[in-house]
């Protein structure tokens, strides 16, 4: 990652964030100052690459309240990874294109174009694109505690002691 020959995955990302204890937005490539009103033109958002896709910051830096509004650009045949991801507060994601799969608890839920599912975060969660073609998903995550770093744990990977 520090000689840019690979980029981290989302998990790594958000234990970076965690341990940094920083929001994982910090991580995008930020060039905009703070404003009461946030108005961003297709492809001029600020993107977090990951290795299953890319996360694009929709709030600009201006929070909803507690929610991070969240583009998710899923890659063919990627996941979450095989960890539930568990957080405070609600969790809504609305498919935009393709198709994407999100257990919940035991129950699995095929998303595509016009679907969505809002659930309680603390039920253990993962998601996956089994088809060939990239999703992408409205994901909206919406914390019940300030201090909760619910956005990092869907970029969290293990990292290596």
């Amino acid at each position: 990652i520090e000689n840019e020959k690979t980029s981290p995955n989302v998990s790594t990302l958000q234990q970076l964030a965690t341990a940094l204890q920083v929001p994982i937005s910090a991580f995008f490539d930020t060039t905009y100052k703070y404003k009461d009103i946030v108005f961003q033109k297709n492809g001029e958002r600020p993107i977090t690459m990951f290795p299953h896709g890319e996360l694009e910051d929709l709030g600009g830096g201006l929070a909803l309240g507690e929610a991070t509004p969240l583009l998710m650009i899923s890659k063919p045949k990627s996941n979450s990874g095989t960890d539930a991801i568990v957080h405070t507060g609600q969790e809504f994601i609305y498919c935009l294109t393709g198709s994407v799969v999100y257990w919940v608890g035991q129950e699995e839920f095929i998303l595509q174009k016009g679907d969505s599912l809002i659930f309680q975060a603390h039920i253990p969660h993962r998601w996956e694109n089994r088809t060939d073609i990239t999703s992408q998903c409205l994901l909206i995550i919406c914390p019940s505690d300030n201090s909760d770093r619910s956005v990092e744990q869907h970029l969290n990977d293990k990292l290596e002691d």
